[in-house]
């Protein structure tokens, strides 16, 4: 597992999803379950249909940083509220649970065409439908202004200004391609594009539902709804 511990999750639960993962249909499994545990700020931002999940590790998986900062893009009318506290975050491919230590009801955050895993039938979760789940700060650490910055306006300055070029990555050949639908006129892709749906660039990656392409550039990454044909 490429610079990955599953942190904090009992022998059932992984033993558990190593089975359960072969339930699900083809082409709706989420086969690869990551886990960690921390401090935790579920920050909504109903505006922008989004929520931004700071995750604090209690373990770090790496030297350079503490810390994983997701973004959900939500497809439903009703948003995750605020929490905070320690919590168990599972992230896998369109899924994001957080199981909040001593509260009544977690957040699942999924594709619509993934499959909830079986191991959470006997949890209370909220579940909230998405579309575009990415991930920040795991190639460096960002502060807490930056963080606030992210779930405010959806991208996070400084990310601009510390861009590499050759850490851009895709999953299809659509590199450099307008964004249609960006509120900014001058944005382009620089990595990912109309085909694909996954990319990483200037300290961030996204991974995203049918539907929706991939769309990275320094300063954030995120979904787009695909373009007419």
């Amino acid at each position: 597992m490429a610079n990955r511990k599953v942190i904090g999750l009992s022998l059932a639960l992984i033993s558990f999803f190593a089975v359960g993962s072969s339930l699900a249909q083809p082409g709706n499994e989420t086969t690869h379950i990551e886990g960690y545990s921390g401090s935790v700020r579920v920050i909504p931002n109903v505006d922008r249909k989004e929520v931004t999940i700071a995750l604090t590790l209690s373990y770090p998986t790496d030297t350079k940083t503490n810390q994983i900062v997701f973004r959900v893009q939500q497809a439903g009318s009703v948003i995750a509220s605020a929490w905070s506290g320690n919590a168990r975050v599972l992230a896998g491919d369109g899924l994001l649970a957080v199981l909040p230590g001593g509260r009544a009801h977690g957040f699942l955050f999924k594709f619509q065409d993934r499959q909830r895993p079986a191991t959470f039938d006997d949890m209370t979760l909220d579940e909230f439908p998405v579309y575009g789940i990415s991930r920040f700060g795991e190639s460096k650490p960002i502060s807490t202004e930056e963080i606030d910055e992210l779930a405010r306006t959806g991208r996070i300055a400084l990310l601009s200004s510390g861009f590499n070029p050759a850490a851009i990555r895709s999953n299809s050949s659509g590199m450099f391609a307008p964004v249609a639908n960006s509120t900014d006129p001058n944005t382009q892709c620089v990595a990912g594009g109309p085909g694909s749906s996954q990319c990483g660039a200037g300290g961030c990656t996204v991974n995203c539902a049918a539907g929706y392409y991939s769309c990275c550039q320094g300063g954030t990454c995120l979904c787009n709804a695909n373009p007419p044909k």
